[in-house]
């Protein structure tokens, strides 16, 4: 799963999060991961490496995690308040 916010600009969409925040939450409503900045990870080479085997567009030190089989729901939110346009994507990573 990744949350994507200012990459999104390159692609024409105006009004995007500047610094997005993905939150996780499982079936029962708890937060199993949230994060603004996932460059800062201690997996960040085997979420590079995930991104990379689905052919996912580069985000350079993109908003992504790891998450075993289940039922999710994401939240992209904006770190500094200001609305704007997000995008959720979820990969299945064999």
């Amino acid at each position: 799963m990744r949350g994507i916010g200012p990459t999104l600009g390159g692609f024409g969409v105006p009004g995007t999060i500047v610094d997005p925040q993905l939150t996780i939450f499982d079936v029962d409503s708890r937060s199993v991961l949230s994060n603004d900045n996932w460059c800062n990870a201690d997996f960040v080479y085997e979420l590079l490496e995930a991104s990379n085997f689905v052919d996912a567009f580069d985000l350079g030190a993109g908003t992504l995690s790891l998450l075993d089989p289940g039922n999710y729901t994401i939240q992209i939110t904006p770190t500094d308040g200001n609305d704007g346009e997000a995008l959720a994507e979820i990969y299945e990573v064999p």
